[in-house]
């Protein structure tokens, strides 16, 4: 379960384009970065959001 504030909304309501949260189960903040198995399920859903803008 997350807990948002509402910093958590700033983003998104400042954004004009598409919008998606997209979590990885089990990572923490700086994981995604360096951690194979974290990286290999975020690249694809970053390029697929990155291709339609």
């Amino acid at each position: 379960m997350f807990a948002f504030s509402a910093f958590d909304q700033i983003p998104e309501q400042l954004s004009k384009g598409p919008k998606e949260l997209f979590v990885v189960d089990g990572v923490t903040h700086i994981a995604p970065y360096d951690v194979p198995k974290y990286v290999d399920q975020a690249i694809p859903k970053m390029a697929e959001f990155f291709a339609v803008l």
